[in-house]
């Protein structure tokens, strides 16, 4: 329990410094929401799209077991921006809607007022909220 605590907080420490080579290299190989949303971070911001759609697999698998709905609308979001950027747009579509389809009241309220600017990624913010 303390060594999987102490890689978290080393994870997290990363993260705020915004050292995403240290996150995507890490020997450390979460499998918790948060951690695993991270490490998908880190992947998509160093280009490294594939391994970042996949690492978003597992953390909406991680997330919905513990019902957390909105975060895995956030990483369904991150699967989308990635295929865009991949240009296979089918598939960001069908993460779009899922990502809708997962968000909460709040965010439908939002989109519906107009306070959401249209395309703001909201998922490659998720994490730094997590820390």
């Amino acid at each position: 329990k303390y060594r999987a605590d102490a890689d978290t907080v080393l994870l997290k420490a990363a993260y705020i410094k915004k050292d995403y080579n240290k996150i995507a290299l890490s020997s450390v190989r979460p499998t918790d929401g948060e951690g695993l949303m991270m490490q998908a971070v880190a992947c998509e911001k160093l280009g490294r799209l594939k391994d970042a759609i996949g690492i978003y697999s597992m953390a909406i698998k991680a997330l919905s077991a513990n019902g957390a709905k909105e975060a895995v609308a956030v990483a369904y979001t991150g699967i989308g921006n990635a295929n865009f950027s991949l240009g296979k747009y089918p598939d960001a579509i069908r993460a779009y809607r899922k990502a809708i389809d997962n968000a909460g009241p709040e965010a439908k309220k939002e989109r519906a007022h107009g306070q959401e600017e249209p395309g703001e990624h909201r998922g490659r913010d998720f994490a730094e909220r997590l820390v």
